[in-house]
């Protein structure tokens, strides 16, 4: 994972140090947060099964009963990725 993470972020950087100095840097901007997202949505469906969720939520530094709840959730993974405490312990780039 950590390889695709810095092949997408030098594909990603050249692209917004391109498009960034252009009128299109509000697209840059949502399409870097789209991609965050879906980075912690890649990581959460790694993990798949509810107690391997709360244990790496734990560990990354989320707090017991927040773990409990975003790792416990019936919500998709793509739902559960902008959740608060997914967001704090994936903070990715």
């Amino acid at each position: 994972m950590s390889y695709q993470l810095f092949k997408t972020s030098q594909y990603i950087r050249g692209w917004i140090n391109y498009f960034g100095i252009a009128k299109c840097y509000q697209l840059c901007c949502d399409l870097d947060n789209w991609i965050r997202r879906r980075v912690r949505m890649a990581y959460w469906r790694q993990w798949r099964k509810p107690r391997t969720k709360v244990g790496n939520l734990m560990k990354l530094g989320v707090y017991y009963k927040m773990a409990i709840n975003c790792g416990t959730t019936s919500k998709g993974p793509w739902r559960s990725a902008k959740t608060f405490g997914i967001n704090e312990a994936l903070f990715v780039f």
